[in-house]
Order: structure tokens, then C-alpha cells, then sequence
């Protein structure tokens, strides 16, 4: 008679399991030895908004507004939070790279900026919110700040966006487009343009970089590339690692 086998007992398993060591045990020791004491929100819910701003930020992979519903809602715990702190609350709460994120904040600022939005109004109108909502259930008194947001940004990408905030008016505040009466580029606007293509590249290929290298390490587990061991997709995976781990290594590695 053959063996009748017993299927695993998954509920016991996960009753019983310890922890695994985390992939990101050295990020969490740097954190220690950096911040001591952590940054605690003035208004509590520190794991609940950490757990929010996650879930914005992996948003903010797939899209230009919701990279500004990151930045946005990052103005709104910079309030909330003492002068500074900002960057370390983000590490420490939701264990990402506070480089990554700060330029979303950025790009938001400078749209708000540009577009005549001030900072007390938008911590007021809590634009991450009024972005997350359709269209017609945007309340009225706010309507006309998100058509004039929506208007701005429609059919550009990040990288578009970001370069043309790096223009100021004539007061130092960011811009979107030329100025009043300005006409087509210079000679030496012309002549720059191929080191802003370059910049423009890099800037494209830096984010797809850190955004990689997030999904790698949030991946690395049995719930995640674990549950596609074996296929092909992970050994191609497996194969294109190993080719740029090879080029890092032989070009010296990143800064």
C-alpha cells in the first residue's frame, strides 16, 4: 500500500516561526549607530503613517502624481516633525533611503512654488488627499487647484518635470516654462544641450536604480522570489545580476 503523506502543517509553522534575520540587518544597525534616539511624530502613529508613506512611495514607481502625492504628503510630516527630522523619520520608520524620496519632495515643493501655491496652503488643502481622488469627488472650494495641478503636469514625465524646476523667475522661485516674452533657446542654451540629455539620462538611470535595488531587497525572501523558484524568469533574473555585478566590480562599484 503506498504511503499516504500528510500535508505540512502551515498554521503550527507560522505559530512557531522565528523571525528571520532581516536582509536589511546592517541598514538597520547603521540606523542605531546614526540615530540613537529615534524621531517620533508630535501626533503619534508613527508605524501608521510609515506603513501610508510606504504604500505612496511604491506607488510613486508607476507614475508622475503619484510621485507628487508622496512629496506632498511628505510637507505634511515635515510639519509634524521638528525642523530637520524629516530625513531621519523616514529612515528609521520606514527603512528607505531619505535621498530617494527627498527629490520627490522637491519636485511637489516646486511645483506648489511655481504654480502660486504656498506652503500653508497646501499643508491646509492636504494636496496628497485631493490628488488620490477622482476628479469629480474633489470638493469644490479645491476643484480649481487640482485642474490647474492636473493641467501642469499633463503628458510629462518625472524627468521632464524635474529638469524644468531647476529654472527660477526673476524673484529665485521655480518655474514651468520660459519666461514672458522669451523665445526659442540660445546658442549657448543649444550648446548645452547635449550635457543636459547626459544629465537627463542619468538622473532616468539613477531612479530606475534605487527603484531595482528596493524591489531586490523587498524581494528577497521566501514570500517573495521564492515563490517563483525554479522558472526560467528567475534564472534570466539570476544571469542579469550576475553580468552587473560583474561591470560594478570591475568598473570600481558605486560611490
Amino acid at each position: 500500500m503506498p504511503v499516504k503523506l500528510l500535508p505540512p502543517v502551515i498554521m503550527s509553522y507560522h505559530k512557531i516561526e522565528k523571525p528571520r534575520p532581516s536582509p536589511n540587518r546592517s541598514h538597520e544597525t547603521a540606523l542605531a549607530d546614526r540615530y540613537p534616539k529615534l524621531p517620533e511624530l508630535k501626533h503619534g502613529n508613527d508605524a501608521k503613517r510609515a506603513k501610508e508613506l510606504n504604500k505612496l512611495i511604491k506607488d510613486a514607481e508607476s507614475g508622475l502624481v503619484r510621485i507628487l502625492k508622496v512629496g506632498f504628503f511628505l510637507e505634511c510630516l515635515a510639519e509634524d516633525l521638528p525642523h530637520g527630522m524629516l530625513g531621519p523619520w523616514v529612515e528609521s520608520h520606514c527603512n528607505r533611503e531619505w535621498r530617494t524620496v527627498r527629490r520627490w519632495k522637491q519636485v511637489a515643493a516646486g511645483v506648489g512654488e511655481a504654480l502660486g501655491i504656498t506652503l500653508k496652503q497646501r499643508l491646509e488643502y492636504k494636496l496628497h488627499e485631493v490628488l488620490a481622488l477622482p476628479l469629480k469627488k474633489v470638493p469644490a472650494e479645491l476643484l480649481a487647484v487640482r485642474e490647474k495641478i492636473d493641467a501642469e503636469i499633463a503628458g510629462k514625465s518625472y524627468r521632464q518635470l524635474f529638469l524644468e524646476l531647476k529654472q527660477v523667475d526673476d524673484e529665485g522661485k521655480p518655474k514651468l516654462g520660459r519666461r514672458k516674452g522669451e523665445g526659442g533657446a540660445t546658442k549657448e542654451q543649444r550648446a548645452n544641450a547635449e550635457e543636459l540629455e547626459r544629465q537627463e539620462r542619468i538622473t532616468e538611470k539613477t531612479l530606475k536604480a534605487e527603484e531595482i535595488a528596493n524591489w531586490l531587497t523587498e524581494m528577497s525572501d521566501d514570500k517573495g522570489l521564492g515563490e517563483i523558484n525554479g522558472t526560467p524568469e528567475l534564472a534570466l533574473l539570476d544571469k542579469a545580476m550576475e553580468t552587473a555585478r560583474g561591470y560594478i566590480k570591475h568598473h570600481g562599484g558605486g560611490k
